[in-house]
């Protein structure tokens, strides 16, 4: 199935059609190219073949010389205008398609404005155009070839964002099983404290729909031996308080909570929140006497819950930020510059090494420099002279992705390269 679609007008680009051919076959390989003269067998139903060869094309060039856009028929019509030119049928359904099409002007041929040509060719226009010269042929070959491949793997891309993201853009290091485990155990525990403090909450709600007020004075500081690890300690001290209730009963409460030095002494006059149902049942009647557990069971959990969350989330934004790119960003071909390894960073036991890849912009001719992640095995054996491929923000080129699969075992999504 051709890869490189070549649309162009005999009488007006024959020879650089034919020399384009050659030379894209020798890199390419002569199965990636299509042209109508060598690829139509006979007896084929032309129409047929070229809507085929289009729509299995990732790329389109469209030669256009310097009688392309006048070029006439024998009663003297521009070509372009009728519906039934094979050359504006090609480009017209070219442009339909997810192929990357790029107007190729030969010999100092201009690119027709909008207004010269029909409607089904005008986004034409919008296209970056190259210039391919006799007197510059390596050069401007060479420049064609990257943009060529970098249409062929950007079409892969759109086709395949999903697969392209692997352990390359995890947060969390490669094989840092025992890391992982750390975020996991906090995150259910985390979990645990908050639903706990869930259910102090419902539960304390409950009983502040049916509690009643009351003052009570404390009648007692019950002292308890605090114990530590080493089996000592000290002491504590529970109030235990007494109050009436609105039947006249007399009714004890003791409180949860100990302290010391103690929260309270004995004879203070201290409101309180009872059960009616269970007299000695009671709680101050302050904020942290309503919402204590909750409040701490519930704040222990989702600090715990959020902090171990975090390395997910991060992983999980930077998904979409990258399946996002892979999308609407522009792949380029880098090649290796250096591999850095940071001996100040160390995670069980090992440096974290980074591959940088360099890539000339060919506008500004200025080098541009692009990091990988952090990767925890020397990339060294597997790189060697291969091109790396980085995915870019035409708009920010600080905003890339590194296709690092090669790394990981999977070949990388690249079709006939």
């Amino acid at each position: 199935m051709p890869g490189v679609f070549i649309s162009y007008r005999r009488d007006d680009s024959a020879g650089f059609a034919g020399a384009l051919e050659r030379e894209l076959a020798n890199h390419l390989g002569p199965e990636c190219v299509f042209m109508d003269i060598k690829d139509i067998e006979g007896g084929t139903d032309f129409p047929v073949a070229i809507e085929e060869a289009i729509k299995s094309s990732e790329v389109a060039l469209i030669l256009i010389g310097s009688r392309w856009l006048d070029a006439r028929d024998g009663q003297g019509l521009r070509r372009l205008e009728k519906p039934d030119d094979f050359v504006r049928q090609e480009v017209a359904r070219a442009l339909q398609t997810k192929a990357r099409v790029i107007p190729l002007l030969l010999d100092g041929a201009q690119l027709p404005t909008a207004e010269q040509l029909p409607q089904d060719l005008q986004p034409l226009t919008a296209r970056e155009a190259l210039e391919l010269r006799n007197n510059h042929w390596e050069e401007d070959f060479t420049r064609l070839l990257n943009h060529i491949r970098e249409g062929i793997y950007a079409l892969d891309l759109e086709e395949g964002a999903d697969q392209k993201i692997g352990k390359d853009f995890d947060p969390i290091a490669p094989g840092n099983t025992p890391l992982k485990g750390v975020f996991y155990v906090a995150l259910a525990i985390g979990v645990v404290f908050t639903i706990s403090g869930l259910g102090f909450l419902i539960s304390q709600a409950r009983f502040l729909t049916r509690a009643r007020k009351a003052d009570a004075h404390v009648v007692d500081l019950l002292r308890e031996r605090e114990s530590n690890d080493q089996g000592g300690g000290g002491y504590v001290y529970r109030p235990q308080l007494e109050y009436t209730t609105p039947t006249g009963q007399t009714a004890r409460v003791t409180f949860s909570t100990a302290s010391n030095p103690p929260a309270y002494y004995v004879g203070e006059l201290v409101p309180i929140l009872f059960d009616p149902e269970q007299p000695a049942r009671g709680i101050p009647d302050t904020f942290w006497g309503r919402w204590d557990f909750p409040v701490i069971f519930g704040g222990i959990g989702i600090v715990l819950s959020a902090g171990a969350a975090i390395p997910f989330a991060l992983r999980s934004r930077r998904r979409r930020r990258t399946r996002r790119l892979l999308k609407e960003g522009r792949p380029i071909i880098t090649a290796c510059h250096s591999i850095e390894q940071n001996t100040l960073m160390e995670v069980n036991g090992r440096h974290p090494f980074f591959l940088i890849t360099q890539w000339r912009n060919p506008v500004s001719h200025e080098f541009v420099q692009f990091r990988s992640p952090a990767l925890w095995e020397d990339p060294s054996p597997k790189v060697g002279e291969r091109m790396i491929t980085v995915v870019v923000d035409p708009n920010n080129f600080h905003h890339y992705v590194m296709d690092l699969s090669f790394l990981y075992g999977g070949p990388p999504k690249v079709r006939r390269l």
